[in-house]
């Protein structure tokens, strides 16, 4: 059982003012033989922080941990130590898999990795990790194309797994899939740490996927990560105005999209990445900034990430309570004119 850790990450693309900080001093932490939901909008750079805890981006600051150790960092940015013990899969598992390879050729090959083993063995080997992913072994002999998108996701779970991996990241596994077959996904996962003991980064764009699948749950927006904690506490009680307009546009039974209230966030368009607003990143988008209340300047001209380890679940918010009210929960107060 291994926690990861990162402390500070950052990734950038480019230099001089052309750069681009995709992920902005990033704070993740996913505890041992838990599942960790990374939830947020296009382009908030959760994915870029999933694949440079791998290594397939270089990293330009910060530190990852392993069970309280750090990382090597190699001279090109990215992390060595990680290859077997951190593994990835992707949203389209039909890329990510050679369609020329059958798929017990193609999870033999992972499992053979860095160890001979006899063809018997191997064959034995995959067999197992097709059944712990619930699918017949006979599928063994098949090629990717003649497979459906979810047995073949089931197939890049196998193959991750088939290096004996104690992390296990999770890209957008299930936006590709049909409902009912989200579901199956999700509920393997869930099996897959229970049976395994792994821990399980899931990132997705869906909150309402997040929130069934993981036990701790951390938003990020435009690079930065605005809220973290125990995914049942931040769903009932958000403590980020952007964490609030996520679930707002959860859809809901009985409810219309048109009666879906998620503040400014449709009425203004995400700034450009690679000129972040000064600040808070969303003020210009906020419902409870300054764009409602002209007095709450501080949101452009300091960052709320300082001081927000004091904030119920660690909000990049300035406005977010340290502390829980005289009833025991942690609410937001509303000024009166946002409360009209």
């Amino acid at each position: 059982m291994t926690a990861l850790e990162t402390r500070g990450l950052t990734v950038r693309f480019g230099r001089g003012h052309s750069a681009l900080v995709a992920v902005d001093g990033a704070d993740l932490t996913v505890p041992e033989q838990s599942i960790v939901g990374l939830v947020g909008e296009s382009g908030s750079g959760k994915s870029t922080l999933a694949k440079a805890i791998v290594g397939l981006v270089p990293i330009a600051g910060g530190e990852m941990l392993l069970d309280g150790v750090a990382a090597r960092r190699r001279r090109t940015g990215h992390v060595g130590g990680l290859k077997r013990r951190v593994q990835m899969v992707f949203q389209d598992p039909f890329s990510s898999l050679n369609p020329r390879m059958t798929v017990g050729a193609a999870i033999g090959e992972a499992a053979g990795t860095g160890r001979r083993a006899s063809r018997a063995v191997r064959a034995s080997e995959v067999e197992e990790l097709l059944e712990l992913v619930h699918l017949d072994p006979a599928v063994m002999r098949e090629l990717p194309s003649r497979l459906s998108g979810g047995q073949r996701q089931r197939v890049a779970l196998a193959r991750a797994l088939a290096v004996r991996p104690e992390v296990l990241i999770a890209d957008e596994i299930t936006s590709a899939l049909d409902v009912s077959v989200q579901s199956a996904i999700l509920n393997l996962l869930r099996d897959l740490r229970d049976r395994l003991g792994i821990s399980i980064l899931f990132v997705s764009h869906n909150l309402a996927t997040v929130r069934y699948v993981s036990d701790q749950l951390a938003v990020m927006y435009l690079g930065r990560l605005v809220e973290a904690g125990p995914t049942q506490a931040v769903v009932a009680e958000p403590q980020h105005p952007y964490t609030r307009s996520l679930l707002a546009a959860v859809p809901r039974l009985g409810v219309s999209i048109r009666d879906v209230a998620t503040g400014t966030l449709d009425a203004v368009e995400p700034p450009d990445p690679r000129h972040p607003p000064s600040g808070c990143h969303l003020h210009p988008r906020c419902p409870v900034g300054p764009m409602v209340d002209a007095t709450r300047q501080i949101c452009i001209e300091s960052d709320p990430r300082e001081g927000a380890d004091a904030r119920l679940h660690r909000a990049a918010c300035h406005f977010a309570p340290t502390a829980p009210s005289s009833d025991g929960t942690a609410r937001y107060e509303l000024t009166e004119k946002e409360a009209r």
